[in-house]
């Protein structure tokens, strides 16, 4: 998880995983390739206050 802070106060929002996420073990239908490295972008979420300021 990655909060970006701008004057004290909470801006945005990442979640990112990095490797094998237990949600992905049973999906309808399969990966394209199961061998390689992946990360998962799960969330990004930004203010109003703060939307359209480039920040994340």
């Amino acid at each position: 998880m990655q909060f970006t802070n701008v004057d004290q106060k909470i801006a945005g929002y990442t979640a990112i995983t990095d490797g094998p996420d237990p949600n992905y073990k049973k999906i309808d239908g399969k990966w394209e390739n199961d061998l390689d490295p992946y990360v998962a972008i799960h969330r990004v979420a930004i203010s109003d206050e703060y939307r359209g300021m480039h920040i994340l």
